[in-house]
């Protein structure tokens, strides 16, 4: 009964830190947009023009983000457009700093706008992945860690006491007898 527990205790935490570390290992994609974007917005906002804030930004930033960063910054010194990158990262940058371009205006209120709303939608999908683990991890739980509780725990005791009861001395009155 105690290596059948031990076996299910095992095979359920090892299954359950996969399942987390899949869920870890999804996240990892470098620093997040907005934040980004707030360096972007800092560059702007210390007097810095838009290529070379950007490229300001590459410098500092991790790899994931600079490449993307570089090829904006060079867009914009050259007076092209980002309509041949991709990317969120450029995706988020390339309305605010377009928009900002076309009307002769600081692009730092748009910068901020895009931050605001990629942080909302992105603690929206860290909630709703937060949920779907949990609801993931209630597998493992079900069908190896109850199970080992159940073995090591209850089946013990069930046993315990009905091997404790003395069933066979119990007498059974006949009908009838006073």
């Amino acid at each position: 009964m105690l290596g059948g527990a031990a076996l299910l205790t095992w095979l359920g935490s090892w299954w359950m830190a996969r399942l987390v570390g899949a869920a870890a290992a999804s996240d990892d994609a470098g620093l997040p947009v907005p934040v980004v974007l707030a360096l972007v917005d800092a560059a702007l906002a210390a007097g810095l023009d838009v290529s070379s804030a950007l490229a300001r930004t590459a410098d500092a930033a991790d790899a994931r983000s600079a490449g993307p960063l570089r090829a904006l910054a060079a867009a914009h010194a050259y007076g092209g457009t980002a309509a041949e990158l991709d990317g969120p990262l450029v995706r988020a940058l390339a309305r605010p700093l377009a928009l900002a371009q076309a009307a002769g205006a600081p692009a730092g209120h748009g910068l901020r706008a895009a931050m605001v709303r990629l942080d909302r939608e992105s603690r929206r999908e860290a909630a709703r992945s937060a949920g779907e683990l949990g609801v993931r991890l209630a597998l493992p739980l079900a069908l190896c860690l109850l199970p080992a509780f159940a073995l090591a725990g209850v089946l013990p005791l069930i046993v315990a006491v009905v091997a404790g009861a003395d069933l066979g001395s119990l007498e059974v009155p006949e009908l009838g007898a006073p």
